[in-house]
């Protein structure tokens, strides 16, 4: 959840609080690889603040880690998605995963995603890779 009076302190709602971007900032990881946020709206800002793109997947980037996975919006497949990427990542579990290549794990699941229900880009559009 994003918060337009106070963008520092949006993040996700957990059943003990809130989970705010400042928490990662402040973890400031050094070889971090691959950050993967199913939930809704890790990626996405609060619409009043479009030019300002402060959230919790930016957060885990700025704190260190060089891939971020995220949603801009709620999905059904979220899971389905984590599957699908992490099964690209490491050949079906047969190899560490190369976190490296997640950018185009998540391309590849998502085109295969597109071609299976081209009319409804809710399934497949909400998921956006930060970093490199």
């Amino acid at each position: 959840m994003s918060s337009a009076q106070h963008p520092d302190q949006g993040g996700l709602v957990l059943s003990d609080g809130m989970f705010v971007p400042s928490f990662v900032h402040d973890l400031r990881t050094t070889g971090a690889q691959l950050a993967f946020l199913s939930a809704c709206d890790t990626a996405g800002p609060d619409p009043a603040l479009l030019d300002e793109p402060l959230s919790l997947a930016s957060a885990f980037h700025l704190a260190g880690f060089r891939g971020v996975i995220g949603t801009l919006w709620h999905t059904a497949d979220s899971s389905h998605t984590a599957e699908a990427i992490y099964a690209a990542l490491t050949d079906h579990g047969t190899r560490p995963p190369d976190t490296a290549e997640a950018a185009t794990a998540l391309t590849a699941t998502l085109r295969s995603m597109r071609n299976a229900y081209p009319a409804v880009p809710t399934r497949w559009a909400a998921h956006i890779h930060v970093g490199d």
